[in-house]
């Protein structure tokens, strides 16, 4: 795959996922108005230096935002100050000024081989010392597992995107796989054998025994109608 084609891969899938991206990243309700953070300059004090590892410029600080870039790479830390009061790191490409993809901590980690999930979810903080001791913690995954993203090694950029296609197929499939089922398990209830075949036939490939008996049951009963 020649360096525009893997610009492109990755860019596609990115931007075809980022609904997707927002799940992993995670967010919830919460009330914590009167709380104050002193978010940027945490931040700032514990991404700083590894920013500077690989060449990074801060680039946007704010209340909710702090940005590194080089010239191919980003690196995003959110704090939902309005919302959930969660944090949450993006390690992203930029293919050109008008486009850049972006990944989460978790991915990137999934990428590295961890089978950890402590980057998966954005942890939620509740103090200015859980917020200092959360950013303490995502910058020590992200020096530990992001190092080659960061360094903008674009097989990396590849994986990933390949990565949340599977990912978002996999969830895809698992929603269309529960609806199915429970519109079998209704029609089983009600006797409904057409129905229950009709949606155990589209999911058959994904059945469990109990189930393919089921519709072994139902076919071989319908058939038997109709001959009849």
């Amino acid at each position: 795959m020649g360096d525009q084609e893997s610009a492109n891969y990755v860019i596609g899938l990115g931007q075809e996922a980022r609904g997707f991206r927002m799940l992993v990243c995670g967010y919830s309700s919460t009330s914590l108005d009167a709380m104050p953070f002193d978010f940027l300059s945490s931040a700032r004090r514990v991404f700083d230096p590894l920013a500077q590892r690989f060449d990074m410029r801060f680039t946007v600080g704010s209340k909710w935002l702090l940005r590194y870039e080089s010239d191919v790479t980003f690196l995003n830390v959110h704090f939902d100050y309005a919302r959930s009061f969660e944090l949450c790191v993006e390690i992203g490409w930029m293919a050109t000024i008008a486009s850049e993809t972006s990944f989460s901590l978790g991915e990137v980690m999934r990428v590295s081989g961890s089978d950890s999930e402590q980057g998966l979810d954005g942890p939620q903080v509740r103090s200015q010392a859980s917020l200092e001791s959360a950013l303490t913690n995502l910058a020590n995954l992200t020096s530990r597992f992001a190092s080659r993203a960061l360094s903008g090694d674009e097989h990396v950029f590849v994986q990933l995107a390949e990565l949340r296609d599977s990912e978002c197929q996999a969830l895809a499939q698992d929603r269309e796989s529960r609806f199915f089922r429970s519109v079998a398990e209704s029609a089983w209830a009600n006797k409904n054998l057409a129905r229950l075949i009709e949606a155990y036939g589209a999911i058959e490939s994904y059945l469990t025994r109990a189930e393919r008996k089921k519709l072994e049951y139902s076919r071989s009963h319908v058939g038997a109608n109709r001959s009849s």
